[in-house]
C-alpha cells in the first residue's frame, strides 16, 4: 500500500511543479506581451487564455489519473476505505488549491495591466492636452475610457 500512496504522491508532487512552471510562464510572458505592444491588453488577454488552458489541464489531470488508474491500484490491493479516502480527497484538495492560485495570478496579471495603463494616462494627462483647434489647455475628465473633449 505504501508504494501505491508514494507513487499518487509523486505524480501529486511533480504536476504541482509543472503547475507553478506554468503559472511562471504565464506571469512572464503575459507581462511582456502586455510592455511590448504598448498596453494592448487584448493579446495578453489571448495569452492568458491558452495558459488558462494548460493550467486547468493540469488540474482535471487529477482526477483523470485518480478515475483511471490509482482507485484501481488500491483496490487491487485491498486498501482500507479510510486509506482510498484520505488519498483522493488529497488530490481534491490539491485541484481546489491550484485553481486558487491560478485565480490569483490572473487577478494579479490584469490588475497590474490595469495599474500601468491609468498611471500612464495620469501622466499623459499631466502634461495637459491643448485644444486641437484654439491650443487652450482643456480639461480632461479622469475616466478609463476614451472621451472626447470639447473646448
Amino acid at each position: 500500500m505504501n508504494d501505491v500512496i508514494a507513487r499518487w504522491d509523486g505524480f501529486l508532487a511533480k504536476l504541482e511543479q509543472r503547475y507553478s512552471q506554468v503559472l511562471d510562464e504565464a506571469r512572464e510572458g503575459c507581462t511582456m506581451l502586455f510592455e511590448r505592444t504598448g498596453g494592448d491588453p487584448i493579446p495578453m488577454s489571448n495569452a492568458w487564455t491558452a495558459m488558462e488552458s494548460r493550467a486547468q489541464a493540469l488540474e482535471s489531470k487529477i482526477s483523470d489519473t485518480w478515475n483511471d488508474s490509482v482507485e484501481d491500484a488500491f483496490d487491487e490491493i485491498d486498501a482500507p476505505a479510510a486509506v482510498v479516502d484520505r488519498e483522493r480527497d488529497k488530490g481534491i484538495a490539491l485541484a481546489e488549491q491550484l485553481e486558487r492560485r491560478r485565480e490569483r495570478t490572473r487577478v494579479e496579471l490584469f490588475a497590474a495591466a490595469g495599474r500601468r495603463l491609468w498611471e500612464q494616462g495620469k501622466a499623459e494627462q499631466a502634461g495637459g492636452f491643448p485644444c486641437t483647434q484654439c491650443g487652450a489647455p482643456l480639461e480632461i475628465p479622469e475616466v478609463v475610457a476614451a472621451v472626447n473633449v470639447t473646448c
